[in-house]
């Protein structure tokens, strides 16, 4: 058995809420737990974790660290196990080996 780097998380982005439904993202914030920063970045591996902030436009004059409005949190997203950050308001959602179950909305 191969045994996955430590850069590597189980957790695989799939989308942001802005491209889900109404019904998965309460589903979701209703399971939500607040975690830290350090349990996220775990979850979702190193490299996600600085594309994720790339994405997000944080670099070293404005790490992601220092911004007050971010919050990582856990819970089930669409039936699967679910990491996400709250920026701005919109979820970036990472599930457990990036699988989606059936949407609350069908």
């Amino acid at each position: 058995m191969r045994h996955r780097q430590a850069t590597e998380g189980r957790y695989q982005y799939v989308h942001s809420c802005v491209d889900s439904t109404y019904e998965d993202i309460q589903a979701l914030q209703a399971s939500e737990k607040d975690i830290g920063v350090d349990a996220f970045r775990r979850a979702i591996g190193t490299q996600a974790w600085r594309e994720l902030q790339a994405n997000l436009g944080y670099d070293r004059d404005f790490p992601i660290s220092r911004d007050w409005a971010v919050r990582y949190g856990k819970g089930t997203y669409r039936g699967v196990p679910c990491y996400f950050c709250r920026h701005s308001r919109i979820e970036y959602i990472f599930t457990l080996d990036g699988k989606l179950g059936p949407s609350e909305a069908l």
